[in-house]
């Protein structure tokens, strides 16, 4: 223990000597640089001696893998997949496309699978919830913004696992018609400033509404009555319950430049993003592949038609 004092009390004579920390006044607390870069910070610590810059190096390794290790034990450990066909998701493979590369050694395939995920909570759903969940705040609440149409949202209390002290929130699942259970929970005091609660019977027509309109529309044109993107001639995805998505499996390696290329055409950040995605349909196929984006969709296949890839089935 003595001994790991001398260390960051060195470290922190260190740090201040080459400029990456300050103390105001003497025995006060280090505050960092505020104008601090990743060039900045490379080019500084170059000015300690290599133990203190290993020193320095394995607590940015310890406090990563703590990081890790609390966000596993917590469930939010995100490896950056997008898992599809979770229990509030129901999704269905509508069609595949198969293209074989000749140009290649072996019997290498690439597979463009369009596939349909279904999502929402209906209100006889949300009124088994209601039934279930009777607490003093559990029940359905409606927004409180006179800019927009009304929305509504059903939450219910739930006691998250708490690692800090001082945190005794009471925290809140919420269910939204279009996307069922949301990802995030809230607590109430947050939900109060936006929302006001109601009786199923002031809530039950929102709901329905938002549930019919969230199948074919997003949540822009429910709300404004228009959507930027759609007048543009691209998809939105926001706050919609039934989409339609391309994944790419198999040999995508070897295509990689090609949809690389392709995914370069569309200008629209939004649109030009590449993702893995995981999922498993209702009849239980597992499927592991590149997101396509949809604008990109079109493209690709006539890329994949042309660049001596022929396609030889479509199921």
């Amino acid at each position: 223990m003595l001994c790991l004092l001398f260390s960051v009390i060195d470290m922190r004579q260190y740090l201040e000597g080459i400029g990456l920390a300050y103390c105001e006044r003497p025995g006060g607390p280090v505050i960092l640089d505020k104008e601090m870069n990743l060039t900045k910070f490379l080019n500084r610590i170059l000015g300690l001696p290599v133990s203190a810059q290993n020193y320095l190096f394995q607590f940015f390794s310890d406090t990563l893998k703590e990081v890790v290790d609390q966000a596993k034990r917590d469930g939010r450990y995100d490896l950056g997949i997008l898992d599809l066909g979770q229990k509030q998701e129901r999704v269905r493979k509508m069609e595949t496309k198969i293209f074989r590369n000749h140009w290649l050694p072996g019997d290498l395939k690439t597979e463009l699978h369009k596939v349909c995920v279904e999502r929402g909570l209906p209100w006889s759903e949300a009124m088994d919830l209601h039934c279930m969940n009777m607490g003093e705040d559990d029940g359905f609440y409606i927004s409180t913004n006179p800019r927009l149409k009304p929305s509504v949202i059903f939450i219910c209390a739930v006691r998250k696992k708490r690692y800090d002290y001082y945190d005794d929130s009471q925290m809140y699942n919420i269910f939204k018609p279009y996307s069922c259970l949301n990802s995030k929970q809230e607590n109430l005091s947050v939900i109060k400033q936006k929302y006001k609660k109601v009786s199923p019977a002031e809530a039950e027509k929102i709901w329905q509404e938002i549930y019919e309109s969230s199948g074919t529309q997003c949540q822009h044109i429910y709300w404004y009555g228009k959507c930027r993107n759609v007048m543009a001639g691209l998809s939105c995805e926001v706050g919609k319950r039934t989409r339609f998505l391309h994944i790419l499996s198999g040999s995508v390696f070897a295509v990689w430049n090609l949809v690389e290329s392709v995914l370069n055409v569309v200008q629209h950040r939004q649109q030009n993003r590449m993702q893995i995605v995981r999922l498993r349909t209702e009849a239980n196929q597992k499927l592991v592949g590149l997101l396509i984006p949809n604008a990109c969709v079109d493209l690709l296949i006539q890329r994949l038609q042309s660049d001596q890839t022929t396609p030889v089935s479509s199921t």
